[in-house]
């Protein structure tokens, strides 16, 4: 065996364990485990209000963001179907799968349409004055205003496949013709289709041409329609299952068995996105958010398409540090795993067999040290350059910090200082001095200094512009400098944190409870440029790398640019489980245990549509009324209630919620709440407002204004009449009691 056959050998055994890496779109699941009523949906509808309504097996259901609310009609025999159109008036029309068809009437519940003849199931499409059915082999116009048939259309030429609405004409096939119905109702035969009978076409528009395919079979393809054939784009593999066509974002989009299809128009393939998923449909929402159906897995929303998440096998990245153009990351089944995103080249540099998380990790290239730090309470100093271990220190270091060529900085449980490795011992550094006075103990290729400080260290941060050490305890916060350790106190007091970060020269600090606060304490240091900063008060965690402040929220990734704290983009994380994140050029790389997210935060919040916020409804003792303008009620009408609604999907743009009642204080709405309850409130004038966190700035939204009459009793006029009516008693009484003196008097 050759030498360079040796090395082929030897890569190849290397790589195997390491190639079973997945990429796919990004997306965020709603499923029957977040409140989803039936993992199997068939059919996604956006309504012009901004509602996303689907029917799955257990019906029809409208969807706001947190809640799904059902349609049900008491003469329905059968929930399940997968035909959903909205109307020119902005009613929503349904049928289900035994063909039987509802609308959603003013009151907001499901009414059935009663049908003249037998109904068949056939999807439903309507253009600007009609609903098209399926009746008895005949195609049926429904009047949208009273609900009544108005024509209808015996079709005998085999039976009726296909239909599609364009350019406010009807068209559908029979057998081998093409039909259409004209808007003002009359029927005209368009064109012979080049078959005599196809099982389940599809048609699809973009309102310029008709696009033709069918569900599966040899010789399947993409046609254009024209006037009188059928021009083929592009062939489609014969074992592919199509279960619906549209137009989205200027491509043909086919929703099959086998994932989601994209082509141009012209026919190009442009790609296969979720090859392993059952997807029956997709629509793109006015944020631009792809929402895709599966008959098996639920509704996935992909706010980006470019978005991508990359998965592993047997491997659930944990904390990421960015090295160059790759990644060392750590994994929770103790492995540190070297991955590039370009190539998707994966190299497992340690496996241990105790299956304890390293839970934090850092690298020093120029002194060739890699460490990291294990669940099992140790700490691995390593090699970087052959991942040899050289150290292993008893102690969790929490956080590392470069001081300077010769001195490393650290804090850990238990303890906090300095280390050095012992190859350096020989050079001289200014703060030897201070330094080497401390406590010193040797461990393999290091020697520490512990500063005597009976607190548990729980981070360490370096200010560069005054070489000024800052060590974060569980005892308060403490600066280090030319060997005096001060501590830092608010007001005489020890303050707590969990963290610290320096933008735009300003020292900033954050707790557990995420609140964020300006350094010094005593300082009146929370100036106007820090002010879209300072509005995010749940910070979980901080970085500031290539010119970026990044900061993780509760909910929320947010990048700031240097220039006037400007917030540059943000991405959603509330229903992930994010580990770290860290930047490579322009994309942020998000570690969760389900794979690593790469998202490029070019992608500015200023060109993203914003979400809606919605004043749905004003109760008042369960009784609705308009919010439109100022209403007066009574006395006894003082239980208010209100519904709005968040329309806020994918990424969102809209942080938290806010009211305020009159001029009082703005109280938070919990994110999970669409209703605010007003029991029994006092006379008087009410202005309740609405206002949000819009994209890292406060924005006011609606407002409602109403008066609540006091009783008769409590009102000027009848207090004057009282006051009135005891003064002149009182007057009447005092004379008569005149009276009675001087009668008793003669």
């Amino acid at each position: 065996m050759n030498k360079v056959f040796q090395q082929l050998f030897f890569c190849f055994f290397l790589f195997i364990p390491f190639v079973f890496v997945a990429q796919d779109a990004f997306y965020q699941s709603l499923n029957i485990n977040n409140g989803l009523p039936s993992n199997s949906v068939y059919t996604i509808l956006e309504d012009s209000k901004g509602f996303i309504w689907f029917s799955c097996d257990e019906g029809l259901f409208r969807y706001d963001g947190v809640h799904f609310k059902s349609y049900r009609s008491r003469k329905q025999e059968s929930y399940s179907g997968s035909g959903i159109i909205e109307d020119s008036k902005g009613k929503i029309w349904y049928q289900n799968f035994d063909g039987f068809t509802y609308y959603v009437s003013k009151n907001d519940s499901l009414k059935q349409y009663q049908n003249q003849g037998n109904p068949i199931y056939f999807t439903l499409h309507a253009n600007s004055k009609y609903l098209f059915l399926l009746e008895d082999k005949s195609i049926v116009a429904v009047d949208f205003k009273t609900k009544k048939q108005v024509k209808s259309f015996p079709i005998n030429k085999g039976s009726i496949l296909a239909g599609v609405v364009f350019k406010d004409e009807y068209y559908f096939s029979a057998g081998s013709n093409l039909y259409k119905i004209s808007s003002n109702l009359k029927l005209v035969k368009c064109a012979k289709l080049p078959y005599e009978t196809i099982e389940y076409p599809f048609f699809f528009t973009d309102n310029r041409n008709i696009y033709f395919t069918k569900k599966t079979g040899e010789g399947n393809a993409i046609w254009k329609v024209n006037e009188n054939n059928l021009n083929k784009l592009v062939s489609l593999p014969s074992d592919i299952i199509v279960q619906k066509a549209r137009v989205l974002n200027n491509q043909l989009s086919l929703m099959t068995t086998q994932g989601f299809y994209r082509f141009t128009k012209e026919g190009k393939f442009i790609n296969i996105l979720f090859k392993n998923k059952n997807i029956s449909d997709a629509i793109i929402d006015n944020k631009n958010n792809y929402w895709l159906s599966s008959t098996v897995e639920g509704i996935l929303i992909v706010p980006d398409t470019k978005v991508t998440i990359t998965t592993f096998e047997n491997l659930f990245p944990y904390k990421i540090l960015s090295v160059d153009d790759e990644l060392i990351f750590t994994s929770k089944n103790e492995k540190i795993v070297r991955f590039n995103p370009s190539t998707k080249e994966v190299n497992v540099i340690h496996s241990g067999v105790n299956n304890a998380i390293p839970y934090y990790h850092y690298l020093d290239e120029s002194k060739d040290e890699f460490v990291y730090v294990q669940s099992d309470g140790f700490s691995y100093f390593t090699k970087f350059s052959n991942y040899k271990q050289v150290a292993k220190v008893n102690a969790a270091i929490k956080k590392i910090v470069k001081f300077d060529e010769k001195y490393t900085a650290f804090a850990a449980t238990g303890y906090m200082g300095f280390y050095l490795q012992k190859s350096a011992i020989n050079t001289k550094s200014k703060y030897d001095t201070y330094i080497q006075k401390l406590p010193v103990e040797e461990i393999g290729s290091y020697i520490f200094y512990r500063i005597p400080l009976s607190s548990r260290a729980k981070s360490v941060f370096k200010d560069e512009a005054n070489n000024t050490l800052y060590f974060i305890t569980n005892n308060g916060l403490f600066s280090w400098k030319n060997g005096i350790l001060v501590e830092q106190k608010e007001n005489g007091k020890s303050v707590v944190l969990s963290n610290m970060f320096k933008w735009n020269k300003q020292l900033f600090g954050f707790g557990i409870n995420g609140v964020l606060r300006t350094i010094p304490f005593n300082s009146n240091n929370s100036i106007k440029k820090f002010e879209n900063l300072l509005l995010h008060n749940d910070l979980k965690q901080v970085k500031v790398q290539e010119g970026k402040l990044i900061v993780r929220t509760r909910t929320t990734i947010l990048v700031f640019q240097e220039k006037d704290n400007i917030l540059l983009s943000s991405f959603d994380i509330s229903n992930l489980e994010c580990n770290d994140f860290a930047l490579i050029k322009s994309n942020l790389i998000i570690s969760t245990s389900t794979g690593l997210i790469n998202w490029n935060i070019k992608n500015e919040i200023s060109k993203r549509p914003k979400g809606k916020f919605q004043l749905l409804a004003l109760n008042v003792n369960e009784q609705n009324f308009k919010t439109d303008k100022k209403l007066f009620l009574n006395h006894t009408q003082n239980y208010i209630t209100i519904d709005f609604a968040l329309l806020d999907f994918g990424i969102k743009s809209i942080e938290n919620l806010y009211y305020q009642i009159n001029d009082g204080k703005w109280e938070q709405i919990d994110p999970q709440v669409r209703t605010i309850n007003f029991p029994a409130l006092a006379a008087g004038d009410y202005e309740i407002r609405f206002k949000g966190l819009v994209n890292g700035k406060e924005e006011n939204f609606h407002s409602i204004q109403f008066r609540i009459a006091a009783p008769f009793w409590l009102t000027p006029w009848f207090l004057s009449s009282i006051i009135v009516f005891v003064l002149l008693f009182s007057l009447l009484y005092y004379r008569y009691q005149l009276i009675l003196i001087k009668i008793r008097n003669n």
